[in-house]
């Protein structure tokens, strides 16, 4: 089976620890608990998903991969009917940051002290980061993955761990330090595509109103944290 490269970037961050069973929120085609069983990344697997239909193309998928009796498939929206053990990791991607928040939040008391997360949102990354930290999360590695012009960020983080001050670039980008080596060149590519992208939309902004202002005052301020964050990598690019 051929995946793309952010489930790629979410299967070597399961392999990066031991895991006795994946557990797979919004499991969609069932991808990540299948590859995880037949990589020998985890010796069980559970999908989960809040819709029938998923549900059923994955158990497909698993059973055409011949490991459908390994896996257990659950219907559940977030964590509610999912039960989580010592040595699971959860896994929940594919989906915007604010519904990673959501199905944290009214799940938290289905979570271990010391719990392995992988979670992939693909919006509101500063405010998940901050989310992360203020909740008892400490991100612990971090991958970023490039696919269809799109980039996307892989955190790998633990449950009641105390976590490090961000720096407002690092929310936006990550720490750099953390991120997995094979992935840091994806990082600047979106950093940089980034200050291009805000100095273009800075330029285009010759309108001089009270909205114009803000909005230029945003992209600059946006402009600003990718520069530091470019200016970090770019400092530090012996380490690597």
């Amino acid at each position: 089976m051929k995946l793309s490269e952010r489930l790629e970037n979410v299967l070597t961050l399961l392999a990066s620890e031991d895991c006795s069973r994946v557990v797979d929120i919004g499991t969609d085609h069932g991808y990540i608990p299948i590859e995880s069983l037949l990589r020998g990344i985890a010796r069980g697997a559970a999908a989960a998903d809040v819709r029938r239909g998923p549900l059923e193309r994955a158990a497909a998928n698993a059973a055409g991969a011949g490991v459908g009796d390994k896996i257990s498939f659950i219907l559940s929206d977030g964590l509610k009917d999912v039960s989580i053990s010592d040595g699971d990791t959860l896994v929940i991607t594919g989906m915007g940051g604010p519904l990673i928040e959501r199905i944290l939040t009214d799940g938290r008391g289905r979570l271990l002290k010391g719990g392995r997360l992988i979670l992939s949102p693909q919006s509101g990354q500063p405010h998940f980061r901050q989310f992360l930290a203020d909740n008892g999360f400490c991100i612990t590695r971090e991958s970023c993955a490039a696919d269809d012009g799109k980039y996307y960020f892989i955190i790998e983080a633990v449950y009641g761990k105390e976590a490090e001050a961000y720096e407002p670039f690092e929310l936006a980008y990550g720490r750099k330090s953390l991120f997995l080596t094979q992935s840091q060149s994806r990082r600047r590519e979106l950093i940089c595509r980034d200050i291009a992208c805000f100095e273009s939309l800075i330029r285009a902004l010759t309108q001089d109103n009270t909205r114009a202002r803000t909005r230029r005052n945003e992209l600059e301020e946006s402009l600003r944290l990718a520069r530091t964050a470019l200016d970090e990598y770019d400092q530090a690019a012996g380490d690597y």
